[in-house]
């Protein structure tokens, strides 16, 4: 099974009034990087949440956001009410002055106040709720990371299968072409030794069969069990560009030689689509 480093997850609960939403947004990247966006959470926090997400993830930057409302009375209490109507009155005069209409939501009354949540309802109580709801945005995350890679393991399938077919088409080819010289070279009294030596520089065989093996490789490697495999398939990808380089170098035939760019596009696609795994 294959992961993306690519995918969603979010999770939410309520805790005094409040409702906050915990939102996890990975994209690609060498190793695990945590990002936290537009949060206030303390270091405290951070270091947890950077804990957590090491147990479900290997590589991706991981963008955290957490996000919160007031939606009770009670959590309108344990904002303080006072500080917002403090706010209010001062920006109803001041702004009524300069003959600027007021208009304010929620959000920006939050950040004028400086309330931080995490600091005025910080509890074991709190911390658990937290906490838990970031294991299930984890899993959210962590399964929509699995669809995302079961969707590129078809792609990646298909793609083997036309190699497969491509690289037989050329070695087809090549056998065409190396009958053609021979004939040639007959014709023309070129001695056996030469010819031997000519034919050998032309050969292809082990090139075909060490890409059929690669081939190989890569499906055992889509099919195992670890979790990575990012960055084992990335080496495959470079050893099978490394023998068609050589097999492009071998060959003289416009048709071999069209063959053996149209493989080169398929492993480069092949190669995009890997740096999307974890």
């Amino acid at each position: 099974m294959l992961y993306s480093m690519t995918g969603y997850g979010e999770a939410s609960f309520e805790f005094r009034g409040f409702t906050f939403k915990i939102e996890l947004t990975s994209l690609n990247s060498r190793f695990l990087d945590v990002i936290f966006s537009m949060s206030d959470l303390p270091e405290k926090y951070q270091i947890n949440v950077k804990k957590i997400l090491e147990k479900y993830f290997r590589r991706g930057r991981i963008t955290v956001r957490v996000k919160y409302k007031i939606h009770t009375e009670s959590g309108y209490k344990e904002f303080k009410l006072d500080t917002v109507k403090n706010i209010v009155d001062y920006l109803e005069k001041n702004l009524k002055f300069r003959k600027i209409s007021l208009s304010l939501d929620l959000g920006t009354i939050l950040k004028l106040s400086q309330f931080k949540p995490f600091e005025e309802l910080d509890s074991q109580e709190f911390r658990k709720n937290f906490m838990n709801s970031l294991e299930k945005a984890a899993l959210c995350l962590s399964k929509s990371r699995e669809n995302e890679g079961l969707k590129i393991e078809k792609i990646f399938l298909k793609k083997l299968d036309l190699l497969e077919r491509e690289i037989q088409s050329i070695k087809d080819l090549k056998n065409r072409e190396k009958d053609e010289r021979l004939k040639r070279l007959v014709k023309t009294g070129t001695q056996e030794d030469e010819i031997n030596t000519l034919l050998a520089k032309m050969d292809i065989t082990e090139e075909v069969d060490r890409f059929r093996s690669h081939l190989g490789y890569f499906k055992r490697v889509l099919k195992s069990k670890k979790r990575a495999k990012g960055r084992e398939l990335e080496f495959i990808i470079q050893e099978m560009q490394r023998e068609l380089t050589t097999i492009s170098q071998k060959s003289t035939s416009i048709k071999i030689i069209k063959k053996t760019i149209k493989l080169r596009n398929i492993v480069e696609q092949l190669k995009e689509q890997v740096r999307n795994i974890e």
